[in-house]
């Protein structure tokens, strides 16, 4: 069972990374803001207010798009506690 694990470890690390690079954002002026799931809808709601405007809430509570004109958004949502910065323009669970 053991001899397994590094292969299972590197295919689990390759496709996070994957994934990652595949929702790397287009536009740094709106992104989507991924907070920790034991984060309450008002803590992540604070959290994106202080970074830019909510544009819109996910159909999950801890997924909120964020825009701003100013630049350093993803530093300043990863700053307020995201866990993820992700493209807010083809992000399917936020929809304005």
């Amino acid at each position: 069972m053991l001899n397994w694990a590094p292969a299972c470890l590197l295919l689990c690390g390759s496709l996070f990374v994957s994934a990652a690079v595949a929702v790397m954002p287009n536009d740094p002026h709106r992104l989507t803001a991924v907070y920790p799931p034991w984060w309450s809808a008002a803590e992540g709601l604070v959290a994106a207010s202080r970074a830019g405007s909510i544009g819109a809430i996910g159909g999950l509570p801890f997924v909120v798009a964020v825009h701003s004109e100013d630049s350093g958004l993803a530093a300043r949502l990863r700053a307020g506690g995201a866990v993820f910065v992700l493209d807010g323009s083809s992000f399917m669970f936020c929809s304005g």
